[in-house]
């Protein structure tokens, strides 16, 4: 769109983006090594939830916003630091951790415009990636400074649609996307997406406790699920849904024990109010 090439002058900082995301070692959240059934597929194994949930209550909620209002950050911002160091101390509680490695999220993003208003979201998205190493995770006000630093640049350079022009350019070359696609290669430690608060535009009554009201029907909860893929075995989901805040945690059993899930869960939960545990509050 007009407003996009107006600043194509500053694209090729998202073509080296792109590129990293393409050709940078990226480490998966267990070493493939240390997968507990390794080879086996997920169909294969006994029948189990793969689906873990944290619920934010709206007084913690209201906290957390005002809490990124003070450092002017997002609580999205929050959010994706409390996620990078929740996986870095995982794996090293568990001494997967190894020198100079890179953890990835990957980040889904909308870029409907006006326009596309009455488009499914997924028919206009891209991602952002964001890379962060052991250097980062030993400063959290460094680290969430730099997250919303990056995403702000993205957000305000249009940044995130050279990656699907790069991808038409591959486009170009019959399957080359495919075999990249393909590749056995971690493109992203772990998932990461925040839907909002899906009905709040929407002109239904809700009860007191911000749930939906269909006549005699009432929505009691809301999930968001994300898709998983080789290499990625967990995505986060947000949903803002009657008054708190909840965090799924997808995984893929295969590879991620539901106890070490629960574990990646709890520290993101707890990394949320990492001023608190410092100080005793918000």
């Amino acid at each position: 769109n007009r407003e996009f090439l107006s600043r194509l002058w500053i694209q090729p900082i998202a073509v080296l983006g792109a590129m990293k995301f393409v050709f940078r070692k990226v480490t998966p959240l267990i070493p493939r090594g240390e997968a507990p059934i390794a080879g086996r597929s997920s169909a294969a194994l006994p029948s189990e939830p793969r689906l873990l949930s944290l619920a934010v209550e709206h007084d913690d909620v209201n906290r957390l916003r005002r809490a990124a209002r003070d450092r002017s950050v997002t609580l999205n911002d929050l959010i994706l630091r409390a996620v990078f160091l929740a996986m870095h101390e995982l794996r090293r509680e568990h001494q997967w951790y190894r020198s100079r490695e890179w953890l990835r999220v990957v980040i889904p993003v909308s870029i409907r415009d006006f326009s596309d208003r009455r488009m499914p979201a997924a028919n206009r998205a891209s991602i952002v990636q964001l890379d962060r190493r052991e250097r980062d995770f030993a400063d959290p006000d460094g680290l969430l400074a730099g997250i919303n630093y990056e995403l702000g640049n993205i957000r305000r350079w249009n940044l995130e649609k050279t990656f699907l022009l790069i991808l038409r350019g591959m486009s170009v070359v019959p399957g080359w996307i495919s075999r990249t696609a393909a590749r056995p290669v971690c493109r992203a430690t772990t998932v990461v997406t925040n839907l909002g608060a899906p009905f709040a535009r929407i002109k239904l009554p809700h009860d007191d406790e911000g749930r939906l009201c269909f006549g005699n029907l009432l929505l009691e909860d809301v999930d968001l699920v994300l898709p998983l893929r080789p290499y990625t075995a967990t995505g986060l989901a947000v949903v803002n849904y009657a008054r708190r805040l909840k965090i799924n945690l997808h995984f893929d059993p295969s590879v991620i024990p539901r106890a070490i899930a629960r574990e990646l869960l709890r520290r993101t939960g707890d990394n949320l109010f990492i001023e608190r545990s410092a100080a005793g509050k918000l």
